[in-house]
């Protein structure tokens, strides 16, 4: 199960390079861009539903844990997936779903989906992280804790 968390957290590092370099690079792709942005769409939906998981667990297991530090980390991280997560649904049905034939982007439409797009390479890197580097914590639902192992010491 702990191989199972690294690969999860190894896909969100993916992810969120995949999307970081297509929109980057988004603007010299011509009519690719539209493909590929509706497979990074159902990517993200994916990995945000991941974040989800992962945030709301990692607040739950935070309530014991006597250090501010992961209490701290483990209360605004569901906020910052809820709130990526939000603007992530109501931008994808208004543009894709929802939208009428002739519908144009707005530039404060397309300022939204950047946003959406720095966010969540925000949280799925910062989830990525926590699952490779924290998977056999996940699995013990002990809250992870920091390296404090002094170096140089005898």
């Amino acid at each position: 199960m702990i191989g199972t968390l690294k690969i999860v957290g190894w896909a969100m590092l993916a992810a969120s390079v995949a999307l970081a370099a297509q929109h980057l690079f988004s603007q010299f792709e011509g009519d690719l861009a539209g493909p590929i942005w509706s497979v990074l769409d159902v990517v993200m939906a994916i990995a945000l539903t991941v974040a989800i998981a992962v945030s709301v667990r990692r607040f739950i297991r935070s309530r014991d844990s006597g250090d501010i530090v992961e209490k701290v980390f483990a209360n605004f991280l569901p906020l910052l997936v809820t709130v990526t997560s939000v603007m992530f649904v109501e931008s994808y049905f208004t543009t894709e779903l929802f939208a009428a034939d002739d519908y144009q982007i707005t530039p404060e439409r397309i300022a939204l989906w950047e946003a959406i797009d720095i966010l969540f390479v925000l949280v799925a890197g910062w989830i990525g992280v926590h699952l490779v580097k924290h998977a056999s914590d996940e699995l013990s639902g002990s809250p992870a804790k920091p390296n404090t192992s002094s170096q140089g010491t005898s």
